[in-house]
């Protein structure tokens, strides 16, 4: 019974601190962190299978980047303006926008999809 309360604890941790949040800017917002801190497996915890080749795609871009530039990027704010912009019972939108200074724009719409009770990532759109 002891080690069957750990499990029950570990697992309820475990979905708890999961990216799957109540809310689909919640998972947007966990997924950006993960990726601003190349946690890249705690980010495959916000995407559906459909989503798996763009965070793929994340992961080379920043592959070849040394130790302390990955640091100095993690330094650097983000200020994510994150905005829910359509939601039903198992879809959404979020939109995301960032304006850095002297950087490129960032404009971004996610797709997500609830399953199992988790908003979770399924496509993104780069808005123009």
């Amino acid at each position: 019974m002891r080690y069957f309360l750990q499990i029950l604890t570990i697992t309820t941790a475990f979905i708890l601190f999961s990216c799957g949040s109540d809310s689909p800017e919640g998972t947007v917002k966990q997924f950006l962190k993960n990726i601003d801190n190349f946690e890249h497996d705690k980010a495959e915890a916000c995407i559906t299978e459909n989503y798996r080749e763009s965070l793929d795609n994340v992961k080379k871009a920043s592959a070849g980047w040394s130790e302390s530039k990955k640091e100095t990027y993690k330094k650097v704010a983000k200020p994510y303006n994150i905005l829910l912009k359509e939601k039903t019972d198992s879809t959404a939108s979020v939109f995301v926008g960032l304006d850095t200074d002297g950087g490129m724009p960032m404009r971004t719409m996610f797709l997500l999809k609830k399953r199992n009770g988790r908003w979770l990532i399924d496509k993104s759109e780069e808005q123009f």
